[in-house]
Protein backbone atom coordinates (compact mmCIF):
# COMPACT_ATOMS: atom_id res chain seq x y z
CA UNK A 1 0.00 0.00 0.00
CA UNK A 2 1.98 3.03 -0.94
CA UNK A 3 0.14 7.14 -1.34
CA UNK A 4 -0.32 8.48 -4.80
CA UNK A 5 2.05 11.64 -5.05
CA UNK A 6 2.83 12.97 -8.52
CA UNK A 7 1.26 11.50 -12.02
CA UNK A 8 4.13 12.68 -14.31
CA UNK A 9 3.53 11.79 -18.51
CA UNK A 10 6.47 10.38 -20.26
CA UNK A 11 6.45 9.60 -24.18
CA UNK A 12 9.05 7.85 -25.80
CA UNK A 13 8.72 7.62 -29.71
CA UNK A 14 5.34 6.42 -30.58
CA UNK A 15 4.60 4.95 -27.23
CA UNK A 16 2.79 6.79 -24.19
CA UNK A 17 3.64 5.91 -20.53
CA UNK A 18 2.32 7.45 -17.41
CA UNK A 19 4.74 7.43 -14.44
CA UNK A 20 3.09 7.20 -10.83
CA UNK A 21 5.67 8.59 -7.95
CA UNK A 22 4.43 6.67 -5.13
CA UNK A 23 4.70 7.71 -1.11
CA UNK A 24 4.96 6.45 2.31
CA UNK A 25 1.52 5.94 4.22
CA UNK A 26 1.71 7.56 7.18
CA UNK A 27 3.59 6.80 10.23
CA UNK A 28 1.36 5.62 12.23
CA UNK A 29 0.37 3.07 9.84
CA UNK A 30 3.85 1.81 8.97
CA UNK A 31 4.21 -0.82 11.67
CA UNK A 32 1.13 -2.57 10.48
CA UNK A 33 2.38 -2.86 7.04
CA UNK A 34 6.05 -3.68 7.46
CA UNK A 35 5.12 -7.42 5.85
CA UNK A 36 3.57 -5.22 2.83
CA UNK A 37 5.58 -4.59 -0.10
CA UNK A 38 6.16 -0.96 -0.89
CA UNK A 39 6.25 0.82 -4.19
CA UNK A 40 7.87 3.91 -5.29
CA UNK A 41 7.04 4.09 -8.89
CA UNK A 42 5.05 2.68 -11.06
CA UNK A 43 4.69 3.07 -14.67
CA UNK A 44 2.02 1.71 -17.00
CA UNK A 45 1.51 1.89 -20.94
CA UNK A 46 -1.29 4.12 -22.39
CA UNK A 47 -3.31 3.73 -26.06
CA UNK A 48 -2.42 6.80 -27.15
CA UNK A 49 -2.08 10.61 -26.21
CA UNK A 50 -5.60 11.73 -26.09
CA UNK A 51 -6.20 8.79 -23.47
CA UNK A 52 -3.22 9.97 -21.50
CA UNK A 53 -3.63 12.87 -21.44
CA UNK A 54 -7.38 12.26 -20.31
CA UNK A 55 -6.32 9.70 -17.43
CA UNK A 56 -4.00 12.12 -16.07
CA UNK A 57 -5.95 15.31 -15.90
CA UNK A 58 -8.79 12.97 -14.08
CA UNK A 59 -6.01 11.77 -11.32
CA UNK A 60 -4.58 14.79 -10.61
CA UNK A 61 -8.13 16.28 -10.57
CA UNK A 62 -9.39 13.77 -8.60
CA UNK A 63 -5.96 13.90 -5.95
CA UNK A 64 -6.78 17.62 -5.64
CA UNK A 65 -10.49 17.02 -4.54
CA UNK A 66 -9.53 14.54 -2.09
CA UNK A 67 -6.73 17.34 -0.85
CA UNK A 68 -9.26 19.93 -0.21
CA UNK A 69 -11.67 17.39 1.45
CA UNK A 70 -8.91 17.04 3.69
CA UNK A 71 -7.91 20.41 4.58
CA UNK A 72 -11.60 20.97 5.42
CA UNK A 73 -11.55 18.21 7.58
CA UNK A 74 -8.67 19.10 9.84
CA UNK A 75 -10.07 22.56 9.50
CA UNK A 76 -13.28 21.55 11.30
CA UNK A 77 -11.99 18.46 13.50
CA UNK A 78 -11.27 20.31 16.99
CA UNK A 79 -13.57 23.23 16.25
CA UNK A 80 -16.14 23.19 19.41
CA UNK A 81 -19.08 21.36 19.04
CA UNK A 82 -22.00 22.87 17.93
CA UNK A 83 -24.51 24.05 20.49
CA UNK A 84 -27.70 26.20 20.70
CA UNK A 85 -27.50 29.11 22.52
CA UNK A 86 -30.18 30.00 25.27
CA UNK A 87 -31.65 32.82 24.57
CA UNK A 88 -32.55 34.48 28.31
CA UNK A 89 -36.28 35.92 28.52
CA UNK A 90 -36.63 39.33 30.39
CA UNK A 91 -33.84 42.46 30.64
CA UNK A 92 -30.59 40.91 28.79
CA UNK A 93 -27.26 42.69 29.97
CA UNK A 94 -25.80 44.74 26.80
CA UNK A 95 -22.56 46.14 26.12
CA UNK A 96 -22.89 48.21 23.48
CA UNK A 97 -20.70 49.87 21.02
CA UNK A 98 -18.04 46.80 21.22
CA UNK A 99 -15.77 46.43 18.27
CA UNK A 100 -14.70 42.12 18.03
CA UNK A 101 -11.35 40.70 17.52
CA UNK A 102 -11.39 39.09 14.81
CA UNK A 103 -12.87 41.42 12.93
CA UNK A 104 -16.16 39.81 11.22
CA UNK A 105 -15.54 42.15 8.00
CA UNK A 106 -12.88 44.23 6.44
CA UNK A 107 -13.89 47.53 7.36
CA UNK A 108 -14.43 47.74 11.78
CA UNK A 109 -18.22 47.82 12.48
CA UNK A 110 -19.20 47.73 16.02
CA UNK A 111 -21.79 45.67 17.73
CA UNK A 112 -22.99 44.69 21.28
CA UNK A 113 -22.40 42.13 23.40
CA UNK A 114 -25.25 40.21 25.28
CA UNK A 115 -25.53 37.49 28.27
CA UNK A 116 -28.07 34.90 27.54
CA UNK A 117 -28.61 31.75 29.71
CA UNK A 118 -25.37 29.14 28.67
CA UNK A 119 -23.19 31.81 26.51
CA UNK A 120 -22.51 35.03 25.14
CA UNK A 121 -24.09 36.55 21.63
CA UNK A 122 -22.39 39.07 20.07
CA UNK A 123 -24.54 40.82 17.01
CA UNK A 124 -22.73 43.05 14.61
CA UNK A 125 -25.03 46.78 14.32
CA UNK A 126 -27.11 46.82 11.21
CA UNK A 127 -26.93 43.23 10.61
CA UNK A 128 -28.92 40.99 13.11
CA UNK A 129 -28.51 38.09 11.46
CA UNK A 130 -24.10 38.62 11.75
CA UNK A 131 -24.05 36.98 15.07
CA UNK A 132 -21.05 35.37 17.04
CA UNK A 133 -22.23 33.02 19.83
CA UNK A 134 -19.80 31.62 22.61
CA UNK A 135 -20.74 29.29 24.94
CA UNK A 136 -19.77 29.38 28.65
CA UNK A 137 -18.56 25.90 28.42
CA UNK A 138 -16.30 26.60 25.81
CA UNK A 139 -13.89 29.72 27.68
CA UNK A 140 -10.71 28.79 29.41
CA UNK A 141 -10.02 32.52 30.58
CA UNK A 142 -11.62 35.65 30.93
CA UNK A 143 -10.07 38.38 30.87
CA UNK A 144 -10.30 42.21 31.59
CA UNK A 145 -7.53 44.89 30.81
CA UNK A 146 -7.86 48.37 32.10
CA UNK A 147 -7.29 51.66 29.89
CA UNK A 148 -5.79 53.23 32.24
CA UNK A 149 -1.90 52.55 30.60
CA UNK A 150 -3.93 51.85 26.94
CA UNK A 151 -5.66 52.90 24.39
CA UNK A 152 -8.25 50.46 24.12
CA UNK A 153 -10.16 48.94 27.60
CA UNK A 154 -11.30 44.87 26.60
CA UNK A 155 -12.78 41.52 27.78
CA UNK A 156 -10.79 38.73 26.53
CA UNK A 157 -11.82 35.02 25.75
CA UNK A 158 -9.72 32.64 25.78
CA UNK A 159 -11.34 29.43 24.16
CA UNK A 160 -10.60 25.47 24.83
CA UNK A 161 -11.60 24.39 21.33
CA UNK A 162 -11.35 27.25 18.73
CA UNK A 163 -14.85 28.16 16.49
CA UNK A 164 -14.39 30.20 13.05
CA UNK A 165 -14.85 33.38 12.84
CA UNK A 166 -15.72 34.08 8.94
CA UNK A 167 -12.95 31.62 7.90
CA UNK A 168 -10.76 31.95 10.35
CA UNK A 169 -10.26 29.32 13.03
CA UNK A 170 -9.58 31.07 16.26
CA UNK A 171 -8.90 30.46 20.10
CA UNK A 172 -9.04 34.22 20.91
CA UNK A 173 -11.94 36.66 20.59
CA UNK A 174 -11.87 39.95 21.78
CA UNK A 175 -14.66 42.31 22.58
CA UNK A 176 -13.14 45.85 22.87
CA UNK A 177 -14.27 49.71 22.78
CA UNK A 178 -11.53 52.75 22.10
CA UNK A 179 -11.14 55.01 25.81
CA UNK A 180 -10.93 58.16 23.78
CA UNK A 181 -12.60 57.36 20.55
CA UNK A 182 -13.37 61.57 20.44
CA UNK A 183 -9.53 62.27 20.33
CA UNK A 184 -8.28 59.36 17.76
CA UNK A 185 -7.89 60.40 14.42
CA UNK A 186 -9.94 57.71 12.51
CA UNK A 187 -7.78 57.55 9.50
CA UNK A 188 -4.36 57.21 11.14
CA UNK A 189 -5.64 55.63 14.64
CA UNK A 190 -3.09 58.21 16.37
CA UNK A 191 -3.78 60.65 18.96
CA UNK A 192 -4.84 64.24 17.36
CA UNK A 193 -2.66 66.78 18.36
CA UNK A 194 -4.37 69.68 20.04
CA UNK A 195 -2.82 72.98 20.63
CA UNK A 196 -4.16 73.93 23.81
CA UNK A 197 -3.99 76.48 26.41
CA UNK A 198 -2.34 75.25 29.86
CA UNK A 199 -5.83 75.38 31.26
CA UNK A 200 -7.65 73.95 28.31
CA UNK A 201 -4.98 71.03 29.24
CA UNK A 202 -5.99 70.51 32.24
CA UNK A 203 -9.59 70.39 31.55
CA UNK A 204 -8.81 67.81 28.87
CA UNK A 205 -6.49 66.03 31.19
CA UNK A 206 -9.46 65.72 33.99
CA UNK A 207 -11.83 64.98 31.11
CA UNK A 208 -9.68 61.80 29.77
CA UNK A 209 -9.36 60.37 33.67
CA UNK A 210 -12.81 60.45 33.70
CA UNK A 211 -13.61 59.13 30.78
CA UNK A 212 -11.11 56.23 31.38
CA UNK A 213 -12.79 55.57 34.36
CA UNK A 214 -15.83 55.06 32.75
CA UNK A 215 -15.07 52.89 30.55
CA UNK A 216 -13.22 50.62 32.84
CA UNK A 217 -16.03 50.44 34.83
CA UNK A 218 -18.14 49.73 32.67
CA UNK A 219 -16.09 46.65 30.96
CA UNK A 220 -15.27 45.51 34.56
CA UNK A 221 -19.24 45.61 35.59
CA UNK A 222 -20.18 43.35 32.19
CA UNK A 223 -17.43 41.13 33.02
CA UNK A 224 -18.97 40.27 36.52
CA UNK A 225 -21.65 40.19 34.78
CA UNK A 226 -20.37 37.65 32.62
CA UNK A 227 -18.80 35.38 35.77
CA UNK A 228 -22.42 35.60 37.82
CA UNK A 229 -24.18 34.19 34.53
CA UNK A 230 -21.64 31.23 33.73
CA UNK A 231 -21.11 30.44 38.02
CA UNK A 232 -17.36 28.96 37.20
CA UNK A 233 -15.65 31.57 35.29
CA UNK A 234 -13.55 34.35 37.14
CA UNK A 235 -12.43 37.78 35.85
CA UNK A 236 -8.30 37.77 35.61
CA UNK A 237 -6.44 41.34 35.22
CA UNK A 238 -3.46 41.64 34.03
CA UNK A 239 -0.56 42.67 36.96
CA UNK A 240 1.10 45.70 35.34
CA UNK A 241 3.27 45.86 37.39
CA UNK A 242 5.09 42.54 37.34
CA UNK A 243 5.15 42.46 33.45
CA UNK A 244 7.92 42.59 31.40
CA UNK A 245 9.15 43.09 27.54
CA UNK A 246 9.89 40.36 25.16
CA UNK A 247 9.12 38.71 21.87
CA UNK A 248 6.79 36.48 21.99
CA UNK A 249 5.88 36.76 18.19
CA UNK A 250 7.17 39.44 15.99
CA UNK A 251 8.17 42.64 17.80
CA UNK A 252 8.52 43.28 21.49
CA UNK A 253 5.58 44.24 24.06
CA UNK A 254 4.79 44.09 27.05
CA UNK A 255 3.58 40.68 28.65
CA UNK A 256 1.97 40.74 31.96
CA UNK A 257 1.37 38.29 33.93
CA UNK A 258 -2.82 37.50 35.64
CA UNK A 259 -3.28 35.26 38.52
CA UNK A 260 -3.46 32.14 35.89
CA UNK A 261 -2.00 32.99 32.74
CA UNK A 262 1.13 35.06 31.10
CA UNK A 263 -1.15 37.52 28.71
CA UNK A 264 -0.67 39.85 25.94
CA UNK A 265 -3.97 41.08 24.67
CA UNK A 266 -3.17 45.04 23.67
CA UNK A 267 -3.44 43.73 20.11
CA UNK A 268 -3.03 40.75 17.55
CA UNK A 269 -1.25 38.22 17.71
CA UNK A 270 -2.21 37.68 20.67
CA UNK A 271 -0.41 35.59 23.52
CA UNK A 272 -2.12 33.38 26.14
CA UNK A 273 0.21 31.09 28.53
CA UNK A 274 -1.80 28.95 31.03
CA UNK A 275 0.29 28.73 33.83
CA UNK A 276 -1.40 25.02 35.13
CA UNK A 277 -0.60 23.79 31.78
CA UNK A 278 3.08 24.34 32.22
CA UNK A 279 5.61 21.56 32.66
CA UNK A 280 9.34 23.40 32.58
CA UNK A 281 9.94 26.89 32.10
CA UNK A 282 13.69 27.06 30.85
CA UNK A 283 15.83 29.91 30.60
CA UNK A 284 18.25 30.41 27.35
CA UNK A 285 21.31 32.60 26.62
CA UNK A 286 21.68 33.63 30.40
CA UNK A 287 25.20 34.79 29.38
CA UNK A 288 27.44 37.14 31.09
CA UNK A 289 27.57 40.45 28.96
CA UNK A 290 24.49 39.73 26.84
CA UNK A 291 21.77 42.25 27.45
CA UNK A 292 18.48 39.96 26.74
CA UNK A 293 18.30 36.75 27.32
CA UNK A 294 15.09 33.56 26.09
CA UNK A 295 12.82 32.02 27.69
CA UNK A 296 10.91 28.90 26.71
CA UNK A 297 7.51 27.58 27.99
CA UNK A 298 7.39 23.09 28.03
CA UNK A 299 3.72 22.29 28.02
CA UNK A 300 2.53 19.17 30.06
CA UNK A 301 0.90 18.09 27.12
CA UNK A 302 4.27 17.40 24.72
CA UNK A 303 1.92 17.75 21.44
CA UNK A 304 1.74 21.06 22.18
CA UNK A 305 4.59 23.11 20.71
CA UNK A 306 6.58 25.20 23.06
CA UNK A 307 6.08 28.66 23.35
CA UNK A 308 9.27 30.89 22.89
CA UNK A 309 9.68 34.54 24.26
CA UNK A 310 12.96 35.98 23.29
CA UNK A 311 14.48 39.45 23.85
CA UNK A 312 13.76 39.44 27.22
CA UNK A 313 15.80 42.41 29.35
CA UNK A 314 18.39 40.61 31.67
CA UNK A 315 16.99 43.20 34.02
CA UNK A 316 13.69 41.53 34.36
CA UNK A 317 16.01 38.37 35.03
CA UNK A 318 14.96 38.06 38.73
CA UNK A 319 11.34 39.51 39.14
CA UNK A 320 10.76 36.68 36.81
CA UNK A 321 12.23 34.26 39.03
CA UNK A 322 10.51 35.63 42.02
CA UNK A 323 6.95 35.00 39.66
CA UNK A 324 7.83 31.90 38.75
CA UNK A 325 9.00 30.38 42.26
CA UNK A 326 5.69 31.68 43.54
CA UNK A 327 3.49 30.34 40.98
CA UNK A 328 5.45 26.82 40.69
CA UNK A 329 5.81 26.54 44.53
Amino acid sequence: MSLLKTVTKVEEGDLVFLKFNLGLPAKNTVDFLKSAHQLKTLTIRVSNQHAADSLSKDIIDFKKFNAQKEAERLLVSDLARPASLIESTGKVPRLCDVFIRPSLESKRVTGDLEIHSNGLRYIQMGKSDTKVDIMFDNVKHLFFQSCKHEMIVLIHLNLVNPVLIGKKKVHDIQFYREALDSLVDETSGRRKKLRLGDEDEIMQENEERRRRKEADLEFKSFAQKITEASKFLLVEEPFRELGFNGVPHRQTVLLQPTAESLVFLSEPPFLVITLSEVEIVYFERIVFGLRNFDMVFINKNHDVPPVHITSIPVSSLDPIKKWLEYIFS
